[in-house]
């Protein structure tokens, strides 16, 4: 009896290692054959935009610098060694990369908390693709039910409020 106890209990236990939290994300780099996020202006430009965005969204920004956000040691780009923060952050920051360009500009930025979530991450990489265009790649992330079924809408308040500020520039 106390045998079949035991393993009823390891196999308990072995049952509820898979019951974490799964992470859920949207990469940019994946629907951009439905939205172009390659805009005409500079990396600063660009990144004062994002900032609005965020701020007429209600979202926090965490991070917004030339610098890479990552541990001591290591970083995004190989000839670059700016470092910080943790180094689980960069396997965050990495789906954002372009397989072409060199980042120049990194932004963290948090979608607001509530009583049910703690909110979204955005990680969201700026990079020159040609004279006067730059290109803005992210990743979304949330590991919370709540929020994962806001990820689409968080989307395209970040797309829809950054092709809003270029249409009106013009």
């Amino acid at each position: 009896m106390r045998t079949l106890l035991i393993i009823l209990c390891v196999f308990t236990l072995a049952s509820c290692g898979s019951l974490r939290p799964k992470s859920e994300r949207i990469v940019s780099n994946e629907i951009i054959p439905k939205v172009n996020l390659t805009f005409s202006d500079s990396v600063d430009g660009l990144a004062k935009n994002i900032n609005s965005v965020f701020q007429d969204n209600g979202w926090t920004i965490l991070h917004s610098s030339e610098k890479a956000p990552l541990p001591r040691g290591s970083s995004i780009d190989k000839e670059d060694n700016r470092t910080y923060v943790k180094l689980s952050e960069y396997w965050l920051w990495k789906p954002a990369l372009s397989d072409v360009n060199k980042p120049e500009y990194f932004i963290k930025g948090k979608t607001p908390t509530s009583a049910f979530s703690f909110g979204s991450y955005f990680y969201i990489i700026l990079s020159k693709s040609e004279i006067n265009k730059v290109n803005a790649s992210f990743v979304l992330i949330t590991t919370q039910y709540a929020e994962k079924k806001k990820l689409g809408e968080y989307t395209d308040s970040l797309i829809n409020g950054l092709h809003s500020k270029y249409s009106h520039n013009k």
